[in-house]
């Protein structure tokens, strides 16, 4: 790959971001983004309100803990890419003139880069929706403690994160996660749509996600045996409670997760290239 086919994929991956301003489904997106962090950040105003105390800006770590909150999340992937491949009536030119395998690049550099601006945004939401109570820090702060014993935020995994992680580490730590969830979602709904159908990618991608809310009543009811289901479920791993390393636990470990999200991340681009190689693309207006 030269400088000139890397100019080119980059130009191509450019047309879908510039597509977000005429985007209905990405305008939704952001809303329900907003509008969800600004629910579960409705107790943490709350209580810095009450006690005069910032809240600390790594608030996305307890709200990844939540499993309603994270599911919501991790759904904006889906519709994020739920129309994948981006194929619509005028991109079958593009792909004349510019290659099938630079049109494929493209859109999997899209993933990449979109699933790393949608944590971003998530994050920064998260932060003004704290405001004006919130100040910068290098510790956990009382309040984000105070979240962690709340039972409804699956208060064991997120006293653990306290416990054995620094806020620096937990917050890179969740940042590369969230991105390669993300992207593992992207590409599973391109590989998905690609063979079958958009209703194939988004209900499997979709299952997944919700697979979550049943993991969460599965450990419940089996106690610490429980935490295997987490082996088989790589949209939990999202949320760094469920890759503690504890002595004796069966969660599975971090390594893991990063082994198994990249490998299979690497098994569905091999198989788009194949499609994008060997058969004709469906041109599919966008959802």
């Amino acid at each position: 790959m030269n400088r000139n086919d890397i100019k080119q994929i980059g130009s191509l991956a450019g047309i879908h971001f510039r597509q977000w301003s005429g985007n209905w489904r990405i305008r939704i997106l952001f809303l329900l983004v907003v509008l969800l962090l600004f629910n579960f950040t409705k107790s943490v105003r709350s209580l810095t309100s009450f006690s005069g105390i910032p809240v600390s800006p790594w608030i996305l770590i307890p709200c990844m803990s939540t499993y309603n909150t994270a599911i919501l999340i991790l759904l904006g992937y889906v519709l994020l890419y739920c129309d994948a491949p981006f194929i619509d009536e005028k991109y079958p030119y593009i792909m004349i003139r510019s290659g099938r395998w630079h049109f494929a690049a493209a859109q999997m550099l899209y993933i990449a880069l979109s699933s790393a601006l949608y944590i971003v945004f998530v994050w920064l939401v998260s932060l003004l929706c704290c405001l004006p109570n919130l100040s910068f820090s290098l510790r956990w702060g009382k309040v984000i403690q105070t979240i962690a014993l709340r039972e409804e935020v699956s208060g064991l995994t997120m006293r653990d994160t306290l416990l054995q992680m620094q806020p620096i580490h937990a917050a890179l730590l969740q940042f590369l996660l969230l991105w390669l969830v993300g992207c593992w979602i992207g590409l599973l709904l391109f590989c998905l749509n690609l063979y079958f159908s958009r209703a194939v990618g988004i209900g499997v991608a979709t299952a997944l996600i919700f697979a979550n809310m049943f993991a969460d009543f599965y450990i419940a009811s089996h106690a610490q045996a429980g935490g295997t289901i987490y082996y088989f479920l790589p949209t939990s791993w999202a949320n760094l409670g469920t890759l503690h390393a504890v002595e004796g636990d069966r969660y599975p470990p971090l390594l893991y997760a990063l082994l198994v999200l990249l490998a299979s991340s690497a098994v569905f681009i091999f198989l788009i290239f194949i499609k994008f190689r060997h058969e004709e693309v469906e041109v599919v207006p966008s959802i």
